[in-house]
Formats: structure tokens, C-alpha cells, sequence
């Protein structure tokens, strides 16, 4: 995210260089006299979040999955104009 690519500069930039990447997490906790929906859960989920610059994760152990590494995919090209 942007957000991880300033703070990590930053860090850098004060001679933590070890530090490879930072991120920042927000938990909310939940109380509900009944269990959510998934309905329920979605319509939370978009009062909680921005969708453009944060992710939601159903449950902490997900966190972890930020910091996975993949290979990046090929380059493609679309020809928009030969539809």
C-alpha cells in the first residue's frame, strides 16, 4: 500500500534498513446478542473499511498472508482499439 511504502522509506530514511516492510492493522471486536450473517458481516465490513486503500480479514491469523511473497506475472498487453 502506499501507506507501507512511506512508513518503510521512513524507516529506512532512519537507518533501519533491516526492516524489509511495515504495515499498519486495525482489530475491531464485535459484540452481537446473536451470531452476524455473512449479510450482516458485508454490510460491517463496508462501514469499517475503505476498499481502496484497506483490506478486511475475517480473522487475525490472516495477517499473515500481507507479508507472503509472490512472483510477480508476466506482462500483458490488451489491444483496446481491436477490441
Amino acid at each position: 500500500s502506499p501507506w507501507s511504502s512511506k512508513a518503510t522509506d521512513i524507516l529506512h530514511n532512519c537507518g533501519l534498513a533491516t526492516v524489509s516492510r511495515v504495515e499498519r492493522g486495525v482489530e475491531y471486536f464485535i459484540h452481537s446478542a446473536s451470531p452476524l450473517t455473512l449479510n450482516e458481516l458485508d454490510l460491517l465490513s463496508e462501514m469499517l473499511h475503505d476498499r481502496m486503500t484497506e483490506s478486511m480479514l475475517p480473522a487475525l491469523s490472516d495477517a499473515s498472508d500481507m507479508f507472503s511473497h509472490a512472483e510477480p506475472a508476466p506482462m500483458t498487453a490488451v489491444d483496446v482499439l481491436a477490441g
